[in-house]
């Protein structure tokens, strides 16, 4: 069996083919210039029938192309490179007959997008609870909170973070939104929310914030990027701050929003009141995620934060093109092989979920996938 190693860059997707050494050079180098991946090689032939590639290989790349002599396809301004091709031949001698692709990608889990929806009112300034041992109130607590789940996941979601009411305001939420989603973005979160010891104060204008959340999840939209909403609140919506806050009017926000694949989670600060609790009951149903989570004390906001954003990231990693033989894919996370299984709800590994251009993990090796944020996908040939 024979892999063409070398280091690829695709232009615009998940997928980053990995560098690797084998054994017989083939004669490519690989060289990085101003943090693009530059790859030099040229064709390869079978070049006696017996299956060596005899041709040299000699064509060069240009800082942000990557130029392979086997082929190439350009988009958006960036030739996407090609991997080189060998010749299988009708009994896998390297004679005349089927060309196939082998290759080993490194491929990118792809990152969601998070929008914290986080109520500021003035409960959450004169309410306290414990938190890590301490006495505090439930603003501070939230924005501990908050820059624990930024900063444990900043490499792996982008976050955006809107506030009701608004800085300073008192029945309106921010708008255009406080914090909009961005790649590493928890340190302008952070920096743009009231600090530790500030003062919150205003009414619980939920409505507000949840619809400029959703106005701003819907104008970044991309295919294959997951989205989410995670409302934090402690008290009921205040109805005397008008349109969208009402129950009835929330409710009908999330279910837009789930209706296009997002989904919203509702956090309750100590909900102890039944009207509280069927309202972000309400809200986690037409969200489509079931019900809502009630933290008790700051330790368990914590713990609850954490789990969900855990459970937003991806799974599902997309391929820029289907290999050319999908029965003999190899998937390898946090150093194990998982295999290929007929059942994601109980199985360990990973199936086609579009195929052949996306493979999901499921059970262990999502974890896995979580935990690493990435995977190395193989793509053989039959008798390679």
């Amino acid at each position: 069996m024979r892999i063409f190693h070398g280091t690829l860059m695709f232009a615009a997707g998940s997928l980053v083919p990995l560098g690797c050494g084998g054994a017989g050079g083939s004669g490519r180098t690989t060289t990085a210039t101003s943090g693009v991946t530059t790859v030099t090689t040229g064709p390869t032939t079978d070049t006696d029938g017996t299956g060596t590639a005899g041709a040299t290989e000699g064509s060069t790349a240009a800082t942000g192309v990557a130029t392979m002599g086997s082929g190439s396809a350009t988009t958006g301004g960036m030739t996407t490179a090609m991997p080189p091709k060998f010749d299988l031949g009708g009994d896998g001698s390297g004679t005349a007959g089927t060309v196939c692709d082998e290759v080993m990608f490194q491929a990118m889990a792809e990152r969601p997008d998070i929008v914290l929806v986080l109520d500021k009112s003035g409960s959450m300034d004169y309410n306290t609870w414990q938190f890590m041992g301490q006495t505090m109130n439930r603003w501070d607590s939230l924005y501990l909170t908050v820059q624990s789940v930024v900063t444990q996941f900043d490499d792996k979601a982008d976050f955006g973070a809107e506030l009701f009411p608004s800085v300073g305001g008192f029945c309106n939420a921010d708008n255009p939104i406080t914090v909009p989603v961005a790649p590493m973005n928890g340190q302008n979160i952070l920096a743009s929310i009231p600090q530790l010891g500030a003062s919150v104060s205003g009414q619980t204008p939920m409505g507000d914030g949840i619809q400029v959340a959703k106005n701003h999840i819907e104008s970044i939209v991309q295919p294959n990027k997951p989205q989410a909403v995670i409302l934090v609140a402690d008290g009921g919506v205040s109805t005397n701050c008008g349109s969208p806050n009402t129950s009835a009017e929330i409710v009908n926000l999330v279910s837009q929003l789930a209706a296009n694949g997002v989904p919203t989670y509702a956090v309750g600060i100590d909900a102890d009141t039944p009207g509280l609790q069927n309202q972000l009951n309400a809200i986690a149903a037409a969200g489509g995620t079931g019900q809502f989570y009630n933290a008790q004390d700051g330790n368990a906001l914590l713990m609850m934060m954490e789990g969900i954003v855990e459970g937003v990231l991806s799974c599902t990693l997309t391929l820029e093109m289907e290999p050319d033989f999908p029965g003999f894919t190899k998937v390898n996370v946090g150093g194990m092989e998982w295999p290929e299984v007929a059942d994601c709800n109980t199985e360990n590994g990973w199936v086609w979920s579009v195929p052949y251009t996306e493979i999901t993990l499921c059970g262990d090796a999502c974890q896995a996938l979580k935990d690493t944020g990435s995977a190395e996908l193989e793509f053989l040939c039959p008798q390679g």
